[in-house]
């Protein structure tokens, strides 16, 4: 029997490492912002949501805009460059042993990333399947998994990695099932510079 499967619109998973050590400035500046925390269900994260801001932490955002230019010419590819993806809101995450992040998107926000400061032995960030939707009314056993019957996939991750995804993909992250070790990251968001064409009536130019 002649058949063939083809992979419709795949979802872009974006990695990279910095390749580098944390400087000592780096660390001391992220233990004091998350000095004051607010709790989020099973985690917590800094109280200040704009932490790439902060002169101490500058050639992280510069590697991570590097990277999300990368991401926009790679996958995006706008014809002008009026459509510049600029980085918005950025708070760091941390998971003591027992916590975990729940499933969740980042709404108001175009690229999303993740950028790893202290990882487990094993770690990974957990990406659900919106192709698992069909199963929603049915119910039955796998008898292998694949990348179209998956519930998630699963991108594994190193201290100074950085992971780039749409948005609107759910993700989350399992338990720290460790004794004394944290796990620490700095997640961002990000948004268009502009939007739209003036021409189609499609443009967010204030007029």
């Amino acid at each position: 029997m002649k058949c063939s499967i083809a992979n419709c619109f795949p979802i872009p998973i974006y990695s990279a490492n910095r390749n580098i050590d944390f400087i000592s400035e780096e660390k001391t500046i992220i233990e004091e912002l998350l000095k004051e925390k607010t709790k989020n269900r099973n985690n917590s994260f800094s109280e200040n949501t704009y932490v790439l801001l902060h002169s101490s932490l500058q050639d992280i955002r510069i590697f991570c805009e590097d990277h999300i230019n990368n991401y926009v010419k790679s996958v995006m590819q706008p014809l002008t460059p009026e459509n510049d993806i600029y980085i918005t809101q950025s708070w760091i995450n941390i998971n003591k042993p027992g916590e975990s992040h729940h499933l969740h998107n980042h709404p108001n926000s175009i690229i999303s990333g993740v950028f790893y400061v202290s990882t487990l032995e094993v770690d990974c960030i957990c990406f659900k399947n919106p192709n698992t939707n069909i199963r929603n009314n049915i119910t039955y056993k796998l008898e292998h998994q694949n990348v179209y019957n998956q519930d998630y996939q699963v991108q594994y991750v190193k201290d100074n990695d950085l992971v780039l995804f749409p948005s609107w993909l759910e993700h989350m992250v399992i338990e720290n099932n460790t004794v004394d070790s944290n796990r620490i990251s700095i997640s961002f968001n990000t948004y268009a510079a502009t939007l739209g064409d003036r021409r189609t009536l499609s443009s967010t130019i204030r007029g």
